[in-house]
């Protein structure tokens, strides 16, 4: 064994080219995380941050102000490193922004000319979201009071208290690990106001609590009218998320009214719930966008993704004419609609695994012009007051994150080049696969190849990848994955392994019918195992040299097509999965009651007290005998670190090489840049070792490289 290693150590060597994409470079390249071009669309102010993915504890944001006349470089802004939310000001050049102040935060603003700071509000609780009128001179801001940190259970447990008496409809077990949990997840209630030319400020008085989907509140062209979505008083706020049944309606300055556009329901039965949310104005009219989506009991995440549109009066009622209202794909926590005119209606969403600008066209969308010749996704539009100018940031699988500018219909041009120097390290190629699954539904996914001239002989050994969701779509961005779980995909690629991104059933933006399988375990297992059979006929896979990684849903599904494979012949080296929970009986004890119901209920069938045999046919943990791939579990601290303790049990009861990793002051996602480079280390390294047998020679790792060795079980020589 001491042989191998010291040969794979060389081999170790050789596979790391100076110039190929390495873990570095996740922390190394710049990513835009704001956007705003002012109302003339001549002057673009932009955030650079370092990292692919979020950080916390990365607070280097670059502020830069760019002249979009002629070949202009942009100045960095020293004034606004701390600014969160910037936006030009109508007809000014000022921007706004929320910062930070002694007690709480405000909505400040800053003068370009003179490089001053004002405070523009004063405000009792933290603003968080704002909007001004297209004359600049009216403000709308949402401000939130901050909960006491000391009313978790965690918390309370920890205390000196008596026995605390559980309601198990709303204990989890992430009440036991998340000291944050209860403010988390109902944090108090926001207050919408409204302060005008002449400084005086008051409250809109909405029937609820203002907030949603896709902001919260938006101005007519006039300024007259404000359009709001809220969640109704007399309604209790569901599980599947604070604002997921928002209504819809609109305040008038002048007579101080609030007139309710759409009210939500709860589902009752067979009766679906309903909800409503957009709120964008049709520039110079009093006509808004509505989408209304109904959602059963039985499809808790998909009916709210599926809404109808229409445009109509302020005044007016629901249009009740069937042929009104068109039906339209919404996905992603960044959509967002533009309205150019009642007849052209654009949307920021993602259509098919591609982020980008979309027309809406009757029960459809096409691709909207603005991006025409821009290869890959693009996100974060924002348009002149004239919608002539338009700027976004646009990315691919195998292309870093750039800014673009398209004025005046024309072709969009890169403005930016911020990750020059580390897209010139990207070799690797990636295309878009199809194939057709088991019942002869069709599906699409992502393959990212081997830089041909490094590694020219095929098929490669290739890990396959399982989102999380299930909703998730894999999209044509650069590090699709790498800020949910930092599975360092793209190094591998570069350094010899294909990576395979099936977006299997129930992935969003394909349509209704593929977002909601008839059978949640079976067929989103068939479409992953019948693309990977796919590749490997086509001569691109390795079908002795397969891996396989999940995250959250993919946590689950990824290991129970590993279990499944068996039976079709493919049989995976490697897994990795992170805040996954495998068995189904462990998750739902560990979850609420609530949530039970609304969600793995209806997803499983039934109850699991009245229906277990599903919930034992779809624990991946049961089906491992056989099995002979080596598995790696990580979880977070504050979140699946207790739900995921069946997992490792299970595949070293089979005989499995296993290794389990607790993240501390880690929850769903990672946010610590240090967590984050250790996954991702730990996950390269993973993969090579038990596929490749290579083993990285560094000293630090020599621990990890011996338990590993000791673990194996096929004992080469």
């Amino acid at each position: 064994m001491r042989s191998i290693i010291r040969a794979c150590a060389v081999l170790a060597l050789a596979c790391s080219p100076a110039h190929a994409f390495m873990i570095d470079d996740y922390f190394g390249a710049h990513r835009v995380t704001d956007l705003t071009l002012s109302s003339d669309g001549k002057e673009l102010v932009y955030v650079v941050a370092k990292g692919v993915m979020a950080a916390d504890d990365a607070l280097e944001r670059t502020v830069y102000l760019q002249s979009l006349a002629g070949n202009s470089q942009p100045t960095v802004v020293t004034g606004l490193s701390g600014a969160a939310k910037l936006r030009w000001i109508p007809g000014k050049r000022q921007l706004s922004f929320v910062c930070k102040q002694p007690k709480v935060a405000q909505l400040c603003s800053y003068d370009i000319a003179t490089g001053k700071t004002a405070v523009l509000t004063d405000s009792t609780d933290a603003v968080e979201k704002y909007s001004f009128s297209a004359d600049g001179n009216t403000l709308a801001y949402l401000s939130r009071r901050a909960a006491e940190p000391t009313t978790s259970l965690y918390r309370r447990l920890l205390n000196d208290e008596p026995g605390v008496v559980i309601d198990t409809d709303t204990l989890s077990v992430y009440d036991f690990v998340d000291p944050n949990r209860a403010t988390a997840q109902y944090p108090l209630p926001a207050t919408l106001w409204i302060k005008d030319a002449n400084g005086r400020v008051s409250q809109v008085p909405v029937p609820g609590e203002p907030g949603g989907p896709g902001g919260a509140f938006h101005w007519s062209s006039d300024g007259a009218l404000l359009s709001v979505t809220y969640v109704s008083a007399d309604l209790p706020k569901s599980l599947l998320g604070i604002y997921s049944r928002t209504s819809l309606g609109v305040f008038e300055r002048a007579s101080g009214d609030f007139r309710i556009i759409g009210k939500a329901t709860d589902p009752k039965g067979d009766e679906p719930s309903v909800m409503f949310r957009g709120g964008e104005w049709i520039p110079g009219a009093h006509r808004l966008l509505v989408l209304r989506a109904f959602e059963k009991e039985s499809d808790p995440w998909v009916g709210k993704s599926f809404p109808d549109w229409t445009v109509m009066g302020a005044r007016e009622p629901l249009p009740p004419a069937p042929s009104a209202w068109h039906n339209v794909e919404t996905y992603g926590s960044n959509t967002a609609f533009f309205p150019i005119s009642d007849r052209r209606i654009l949307q920021q969403t993602t259509y098919r695994g591609v982020d980008s600008l979309y027309q809406l066209v009757g029960n459809g969308v096409e691709r909207a012009p603005v991006v025409a010749g821009v290869d890959g996704g693009s996100s974060m539009f924002a348009f002149s007051a004239d919608d002539k100018t338009v700027a976004f940031v646009s990315s691919s699988l195998t292309r870093l994150q750039e800014i673009y500018i398209s004025k005046a219909g024309g072709r969009a041009r890169q403005l930016t080049h911020l990750n020059d120097a580390i897209s010139k390290r990207v070799s690797f190629t990636a295309r878009e696969v199809t194939w057709k699954s088991d019942d002869g539904t069709l599906a699409q996914g992502w393959l990212l190849e081997p830089p041909a001239s490094k590694f020219p002989s095929r098929p490669w050994p290739m890990l396959t990848h399982v989102h999380g969701g299930p909703g998730v779509a894999m999209p044509d961005s650069f590090g699709p994955y790498a800020a949910l779980w930092t599975y360092p995909l793209e190094v591998l690629v570069s350094r010899g392994i294909a990576v395979f991104l099936p977006n299997y059933r129930g992935t969003k933006t394909f349509g209704r019918a593929f977002a909601q399988p008839s059978d949640n375990g079976k067929e989103p297992v068939e479409d992953i195992l019948s693309g990977i059979q796919s590749l490997i006929d086509s001569g691109s896979a390795d079908r002795t040299r397969l891996a396989i990684s999940g995250h959250s849903h993919g946590g689950w599904l990824a290991p129970l097509a590993m279990a499944k494979g068996q039976s079709r012949g493919l049989k995976f080296l490697a897994g990795s999965f992170a805040e996954g929970t495998t068995n189904k009986i462990m998750m739902y004890a560990l979850m609420s009651g609530d949530l039970n119901r609304q969600v793995h209920d209806p997803l499983n069938g039934g109850s699991f007290f009245d229906a277990p045999e599903r919930y034992l046919e779809d624990t991946p943990e049961l089906a491992y005998r056989g099995l002979s791939t080596a598995v790696l579990f990580e979880a977070g601290a504050t979140n699946l670190g207790i739900g995921m303790m069946t997992a490792p049990k299970a595949t070293k009861h089979f005989g499995l090489p296993t290794e389990y990793i607790i993240y501390p002051r880690t929850g769903h996602n990672p946010f610590l840049t240090r967590i984050q480079r250790e996954i991702a280390e730990r996950n390269l390294d993973w993969f090579e070792f038990w596929m490749l047998g290579r083993v990285d020679p560094a000293p630090a790792k020599r621990e990890q490289y011996q338990r590993w060795s000791a673990a194996r079980t096929d004992k080469p020589s």
